[in-house]
Formats: C-alpha cells, sequence, structure tokens
C-alpha cells in the first residue's frame, strides 16, 4: 500500500480552497472544517443554539423571582443567585450575524453595580444526559469536545465568563471571554472528563453558562481559566464584569454548537420544525386555535383527549390559562366557563372544561380562542 504526504490539494488556478491538511491529519474541504471524530450530522447538543424557537413569546423581564428561569426562547433559561437586585429584558433579537436570523438578547432593564457575595446573573443551556453518552464521559477513552458561539454586545466590553458543569455541580470547566460590539465566532476546546461519568438517563447531564455578571470576591469564583475538568466549585471566572451596570448594555449571542471532536465545524443549521420538535420534548405551548374532540362527562363538564406530537423528557406538568373557548355536541353550541389539566401521561392529556350544557357521553368539540394557552412541562 502506498501513501501520498502532502499538505494541501487544489487545483492549479486557485489559490484557495481544495482539500488542506494540517499536522494532527484534520481536513478542511474549500476552507469548511470537517468533522475529526463523530457523525456528519447531528452533531450539535446544543437545543435550540440558532435562537428559532420562542413558544413562550419573544420578551419579557426577568429579576431574581421573577420571570426566573425559562421565560422567552426555549430551552435558554435565565437564573439570579442569593437575592441579587437588577433585572434584564430577554428577548428574540433580528440582530444576528450573516446565515442567522435571530439571536438572543439581553438588554440591562434595572441596574445593579453592588453585586457582592455569591451572586450572578446566568444564561444558561441544559443538556439532557443520554444524549451526552457518545462524549464517554468517566472512562479512559473520554472525548474532546469544542464549544462555539457568536456573540457581540451594545456598549458593554468586559469579560463574560462561560463554563460547563456535569450533572449539576459534579465537575466544572470554566474560562473567562472578552466580548466586542463587533459580531465574532468564539470557540472553547474541552477535554473529556476521565473522573466523571454521565448517567444514562432522562436527567441533567451537562449544562452550559454564560455568565453576564458576578462578584470578582465570590468563594465561588475561578481564579485562573481551567485546563481541565475540577470538582472545586467555579461559578464563573473572578475577573467578570458587570452587563448590570448600565441600562445601555446589552449581550447578544448565537449559532452556540457544542460538537465531540477537536475542531469547531460549521454551525449545524436545522429546519425550524425540526428545532421546534427537539425543543417540544422539554416544553409544549398550545395557543388559540386548538381544536379538541372528546365527550361529555356528566352535564356540566367534557373531557377533551390530547396525543403530545412528541414524547416528553418525563410526565409533564400541565397548565392552562383561559381566556375564552367555543364548543359544540352535535349542533348545539356550548358556553365554555373554564378549564383545567384533568390527567397527564407520558404521551397524553386529558383537559377539562367547565361547559353550560350537554348530555353525559356525548362527543363534544373545543376551540381555544382569544388569548387562551395550555403549557406542557418537562424542562430539566
Amino acid at each position: 500500500m502506498s501513501t501520498i504526504k502532502v499538505n494541501k490539494i487544489e487545483n492549479t488556478a486557485t489559490a484557495d480552497g481544495g482539500i488542506a491538511i494540517d499536522s494532527s491529519g484534520h481536513v478542511t474541504l474549500d476552507g469548511q472544517q470537517l468533522p475529526t471524530t463523530g457523525p456528519l450530522s447531528n452533531r450539535n447538543l446544543i437545543t435550540n443554539g440558532a435562537m428559532q424557537v420562542a413558544q413562550r413569546g419573544t420578551s419579557a423581564t426577568v429579576a431574581d423571582n421573577s420571570n426566573e428561569g425559562y421565560s422567552t426562547l426555549d430551552q435558554w433559561a435565565i437564573y439570579y443567585n442569593s437575592s441579587m437586585s437588577g433585572a434584564v429584558t430577554f428577548s428574540q433579537s433580528t440582530d444576528a450575524p450573516s446565515g442567522f436570523a435571530t439571536s438572543a438578547k439581553l438588554q440591562c432593564s434595572t441596574t445593579n453595580t453592588s453585586i457582592s457575595g455569591n451572586q450572578y446573573l446566568k444564561l444558561v443551556n441544559k443538556i439532557e444526559a443520554q444524549n451526552c453518552q457518545l462524549l464517554d464521559y468517566g472512562s479512559s477513552g473520554a472525548k474532546s469536545s469544542i464549544l462555539s458561539w457568536y456573540m457581540k454586545t451594545d456598549t458593554y466590553t468586559g469579560p463574560v465568563s462561560v463554563s460547563l458543569e456535569i450533572e449539576g455541580g459534579q465537575e466544572y470547566f470554566t474560562v473567562s471571554v472578552t466580548p466586542t460590539t463587533s459580531w465574532a465566532r468564539y470557540t472553547l476546546a474541552i477535554p473529556g472528563s476521565t473522573s466523571q461519568a454521565i448517567n444514562n438517563d432522562n436527567g441533567e447531564g451537562l449544562t452550559l453558562h454564560f455568565a453576564l455578571a458576578g462578584s470578582t470576591s465570590s468563594s465561588n469564583a475561578a481564579s485562573s481559566d481551567s485546563t481541565a475538568w475540577s470538582s472545586t466549585r467555579s461559578d464563573y471566572r473572578d475577573n467578570i464584569g458587570n452587563l448590570l451596570s448600565s441600562t445601555s448594555n446589552a449581550f447578544y449571542v448565537t449559532g452556540v454548537q457544542l460538537e465531540v471532536g477537536e475542531k469547531a465545524t460549521p454551525f449545524e443549521h436545522r429546519s425550524y420544525g425540526d428545532e421546534l420538535a427537539k425543543c417540544q420534548r422539554y416544553f409544549l405551548r398550545l395557543g388559540p386555535g386548538n381544536l379538541f374532540g372528546g365527550r361529555m362527562n356528566g352535564s356540566g363538564n367534557t373531557d377533551l383527549h390530547y396525543m403530545f406530537p412528541v414524547t416528553p423528557r418525563t410526565t409533564p406538568s400541565g397548565s392552562v390559562s383561559f381566556d375564552t373557548a367555543s364548543a359544540e355536541h352535535g349542533s348545539s353550541g356550548m358556553t365554555v366557563n373554564s378549564m383545567s389539566i384533568n390527567d397527564v401521561g407520558t404521551h397524553t392529556a386529558t383537559i377539562r372544561a367547565a361547559v353550560s350544557s350537554g348530555s353525559d357521553g356525548n362527543a363534544t368539540f373545543l376551540k381555544t380562542t382569544g388569548t387562551t394557552t395550555i403549557d406542557f412541562s418537562a424542562e430539566l
């Protein structure tokens, strides 16, 4: 068998493109990095990395204990710690780099210039544990991965801490990155953890954090960038800036990708339908205009049946924000007085509507109207 060893192959008429091979044997094709390991598709472990899906709404003001957690963009949550004051407007923005339509925007709306103790402000994405098994953590064959993302700021130019943690705090990997006021792509190489396995279940596997404000004197602040995973807690770097220092400050991020391998490949764009289905495993909102079928349960209630479009991560909790709905049995209309969740399983749910009339056992149809929404949550 013969071996040809070259650094690059290209047409004699071109000055770039072709096939390039680096000293580690990693290949780029026409300037695009090919995966160094793993599959060619379904590489991105981050759900909603292009900030496409926002089932709950496109903007919310978030403060400690007010809209905290999941409020707008699916799979992206905002957390404050230790009764921290200040607030941000968290929105889906159309300010995005070339090739993207949307980004996550955090605009300071209420300042806090006296952050202390272990207080922080974070943007977080959680990855289901069974989706992390290709990393093979906790073994001698633990795989390296690479995180890539696009970010920029308005006015604010202080350091941002980017970190990952395994299974809710078993091990940490934290670095400091300073954004600019122009869109740019950033990468972070992450070694595999040979000491901490990730359970093969539907719990929390890896969690990605963008820390945007914190106390530089916190006992949980790392004094240097990580070069290996550590069991010592590090919520952020001790040089962290403060997005909440001025209401002119804004932080934007999109194109977030975590993939196995040593080189960042181009962002894996997924269709809106594919991304929505991934998000609906964790949260599903049914808005006005949804039609349900069911039957009367006695003379004052109708039980409506719904099958989830995708299997939830776990049996979800359900809630109804009722405004109006229209309903009928046979050719007769009914007044809908209220709606509630009657029963939820792993694949289906029963929604009960209190109605003005009807006979036990009669088939019924109901359509949500106005601003009525029905939510099912199986978030990590």
